[in-house]
């Protein structure tokens, strides 16, 4: 059986008590970056190739729309990769440039290795159900929260302070999601030694 493979640029590097992972788009999604590319061209020009005596100002307009579209799908689909740090503090997630998340240890109820379905999925999601996704590629860990330990935390933070948005779960695109589960499994583990796994 031919195993899936995923971006060749993932990469997984562990450092003492430090896991940090980088997921891109898969090639399924150049693809259909692509696909999308070649029909905007060809709505874009077709008309103007049939039609008789086309002004060279639509050429203009429509040349300077495609590439326009082009640069920013294209940039899209490049800034589109998920990154997760874990460390004795927690699990921090990044992905589009804007949209973080950051998990303590005592937040976490569960992870597991799971996939997103989809190399199409990107970026940040709310899939609905408390579900937010961090999506670059099938390959994926799943974090849950613990209800209770996330309200316990935004207690301590001070009557004052509004709580912390979070998920109740977060589908994390990883390379080697099996490898990055057990290794989370352990980040937590060492940094609650007194809590049941």
């Amino acid at each position: 059986m031919r195993q899936r493979q995923g971006n060749p640029r993932n990469s997984i590097r562990i450092e003492g008590q430090k896991l940090m992972t980088v997921s891109h788009p898969e090639r399924s999604a150049w693809w259909f970056l692509g696909s999308v590319m070649a029909f905007v061209l060809a709505v874009c020009l077709l008309p103007l190739m049939l039609g008789e005596g086309a002004p060279m100002s639509a050429w203009v307009v429509m040349t300077a729309t495609f590439a326009l579209s082009a640069v920013f799908l294209l940039w899209c689909l490049l800034v589109s990769r998920v990154s997760m740090t874990a460390d004795s503090s927690g699990i921090q997630l990044h992905t589009l440039r804007w949209f973080r998340a950051s998990i303590p240890w005592e937040a976490v109820a569960d992870v597991r290795p799971d996939s997103t379905g989809s190399g199409l999925q990107l970026g940040w999601k709310q899939l609905g159900g408390g579900l937010t996704g961090y999506l670059a590629g099938t390959e994926a860990v799943m974090i849950e929260i613990d209800d209770d330990a996330a309200r316990r935390l935004s207690q301590l933070e001070g009557p004052e302070a509004p709580p912390p948005k979070r998920a109740r779960r977060y589908l994390v695109s990883v390379p080697q999601s099996d490898l990055v589960s057990l290794k989370l499994r352990e980040l937590r583990g060492l940094a609650l030694p007194c809590r049941s796994r």
